[in-house]
């Protein structure tokens, strides 16, 4: 049985380390640690969240012919005979005007480095979005203000509280740390991005820079492809098949309905995997074992349920970051399948 995985990200590797004869396919020789790019905004280190990995098959995905079962790319076709789709997401600039003209993102090592080249002139910046991803790049701004002309970091969250996955008592310590610096705007929905500034429903903040970190889609490249998506993210059965083809899976964030974190990512793709080989159609059940936020050198959040800060949330920040190590070095121990070195 020959399974295809697309996309080397947190859940396509955890599919391939998974099981050694199936064929991941993926543009880069890198996996981005998204945990650790605002570390790259603060440091200028691209190597801080860049892990090296092999791939069976470097190269981009065109699209997908279901009916046909090949996998379309910029080396030809790759057949197979299950498919799992781990894609993983974009930032949703879709729903806001202006966002997609005139905020950044910050998905990859190029945005975080093209962030801090831009922070360098910057006096004002807002920050749509208070999850993880909003709630770090600001405590890594208040960081960096000391060095640059930074004078108001502002975020706006849709929400009334920040972090809502995590409990109140660790969403009002993270809102206390930001207070003291950021101006925060709670229950406060964007209007519109415009040139210099963002519009609320209350107010238009003056912003010299406004980054987006709001919410999430799935991919560009799901657009072309014959499948059901809400959100441009695929539908997907409890047992992770595609609503429309039993022989395709979707894992990750670029499946619907399954949180867009690195360990539910990760829990993903081994269930679709072990329900793949087994036959099976198990449902998949999200257990989020851990989450831990960087505000201002500080470290807060959770480990089933229950309340860390300090050095005990760096440990287990840490210990994401060993096991992604341990995941790609099982992975690069793996030898390539002879038979797709030149993508037939």
């Amino acid at each position: 049985m020959r399974i295809i995985i697309l996309g080397g990200g947190f859940a396509g590797l955890a599919a391939k380390a998974s099981h050694r004869d199936a064929i991941l396919i993926d543009e880069s020789d890198y996996l981005i640690f998204t945990p650790n790019l605002v570390d790259v905004v603060i440091k200028g280190e691209a190597e801080t969240a860049m892990i090296r990995r092999k791939v069976d098959l470097k190269t981009k995905v065109l699209g997908v012919n279901f009916r046909e079962r090949r996998v379309l790319t910029e080396d030809g076709n790759v057949s197979y005979d299950k498919l799992v789709i781990a894609l993983g997401y974009e930032n949703d600039t879709t729903k806001v005007p202006g966002a997609e003209k005139y905020a950044f993102t910050l998905k990859s090592v190029e945005d975080a480095m093209r962030i801090r080249e831009q922070l360098k002139s910057a006096r004002k910046v807002a920050i749509i979005g208070g999850g993880d991803l909003g709630v770090e790049l600001a405590g890594a701004l208040v960081e960096l203000s000391s060095r640059l002309k930074l004078k108001e970091v502002t975020v706006i969250n849709h929400g009334k509280r920040l972090l809502p996955h995590l409990s109140e008592n660790v969403s009002l310590q993270v809102e206390a740390i930001l207070r003291k610096r950021v101006k925060l705007l709670l229950g406060t929905a964007v209007k519109e991005i415009k040139k210099g500034s963002v519009v609320t429903e209350e107010e238009t903040i003056e912003s010299d820079h406004i980054f987006f970190a709001g919410g999430f889609r799935g991919p560009k490249v799901l657009e072309g492809m014959e499948l059901a998506k809400k959100d441009q993210r695929v539908l997907v059965n409890p047992d992770l098949s595609s609503v429309d083809y039993e022989d395709v899976y979707a894992v990750g964030a670029c499946a619907y309905g399954i949180p867009s974190d690195g360990q539910t990512a990760i829990q993903s793709a081994n269930h679709a995997m072990r329900n793949i080989l087994l036959g099976a159609k198990d449902k998949f059940v999200p257990r989020r074992m851990a989450d831990v936020v960087k505000v201002d050198e500080d470290y807060l959040g959770e480990i089933a349920k229950l309340q860390v800060r300090g050095l005990a949330g760096r440990l287990i920040r840490d210990l994401a970051y060993v096991n992604v190590l341990r995941m790609t070095a099982l992975v690069n121990r793996i030898s390539l399948p002879g038979e797709i070195k030149n993508g037939s």
